[in-house]
């Protein structure tokens, strides 16, 4: 049994972080956290009393609604008094030419600034000024034609958005149009391999015409080999700082696999990635059993025509083997021996 914090009541836990004994007891406890801010008391800047702001404006200055058109009768009345003669100001509307009466409980600031009588003036001003515009016939900056312009984007410049894009390309790429009049249909040749380019007309005409490579692969060997004669010192250190690294350990055992296949007419056709993606889960596929979990490290790569037998393949027909990540499987080292060279 124990006690609630609240009413001090003895109740049954149904879980082990339970305090309270009813949810009236945990509301209580709800307000009072919610509440804390709004308990502080506050004094009113007009009238001086004491008053608890509401919980949505708890920043609240004034009591009520009343102190706070006061207040602001106060201010706009102090102005009045300070500048009479403002009221006094002789202004005419622009559509009728009638005299503009101010009203007097209103800001002095936003009435001064008014420039028509009534709202029916402003919007008559404002339709009479849609039509002029409307009447008047353009002739379009980029196909020549004649078209009115709509109401609502009278200063309008292309009959439409076809002429727009087509207007605002051009500029663009003025430069590169003078250079490659063909745009997509230009001829270019790789630096590095010599192959021809082949562009991406889904991706803007700037990006595309100023490649020089077919792909990434050329730019990144072009790049290293580059860095390789201007800087190698640091070429240096950078090998030495990629063959410590984890990934260039993987690598470099790859690599050495791979010098030791090609010797017996080998073709290695995956990487070191797809390798390690196999070898991901720690599973054994099983020979002449199920698979079973062993773990990462206890995994072998055994290929399923042997290696054993792809010298003879050569012999006879002049082709190298080529393993493609299909063709290899993770095995553990029991179930390795037990395969041997068998298919």
């Amino acid at each position: 049994m124990s006690r609630c914090i609240i009413c001090w009541q003895e109740f049954k836990k149904i879980n082990n972080r339970q305090k309270y004994c009813s949810k009236k007891c945990y509301n209580v406890k709800v307000r009072r956290l919610t509440n804390k801010y709004i308990l502080n008391k506050k004094q009113c800047e007009l009238c001086n009393k004491t008053f608890i702001p509401n919980k949505n404006h708890p920043k609240a200055k004034f009591c009520s609604k009343k102190c706070n058109k006061k207040n602001y009768y106060l201010e706009h009345r102090n102005l009045t008094l300070k500048y009479p003669h403002l009221w006094d100001a002789k202004k005419y509307c622009k559509f009728c030419n009638r005299l503009i009466k101010f009203n007097r409980n209103n800001y002095i600031v936003s009435e001064l600034a008014r420039k028509f009588c009534s709202e029916k003036c402003r919007r008559a001003l404002a339709n009479i000024k849609r039509r002029k515009h409307i009447l008047k016939e353009k002739e379009c900056l980029y196909c020549k034609g004649i078209f009115k312009p709509h109401y609502l984007h009278p200063q309008t410049r292309f009959c439409s958005y076809k002429c727009n894009a087509a207007y605002n390309y051009y500029n663009k790429y003025k430069s590169l149009i003078s250079k490659y009049p063909k745009g997509f249909e230009t001829i270019k040749h790789c630096k590095k391999c010599g192959k021809q380019i082949i562009f991406d007309k889904s991706k803007p005409m700037n990006t595309e015409l100023i490649r020089n490579y077919c792909s990434n692969k050329c730019r990144s060997k072009e790049s290293h080999y580059r860095f390789k004669i201007k800087n190698p010192e640091g070429y240096k250190e950078k090998i030495k700082r990629r063959r410590q690294s984890e990934k260039g350990k993987i690598a470099h055992r790859f690599s050495a696999k791979k010098r030791k296949y090609m010797l017996k007419n080998i073709i290695t056709a995956y990487t070191a990635k797809e390798e390690m993606e196999l070898k991901s889960k720690g599973i054994c596929f099983g020979y002449k059993r199920k698979p079973h979990f062993v773990g990462k490290s206890q995994l072998e790569i055994d290929h399923k025509c042997p290696v054993s037998k792809a010298n003879k393949y050569y012999i006879k027909t002049g082709k190298k083997k080529r393993y493609t990540i299909k063709n290899v499987q993770p095995l553990c080292r029991d179930c390795n021996q037990e395969k041997l060279d068998k298919i």
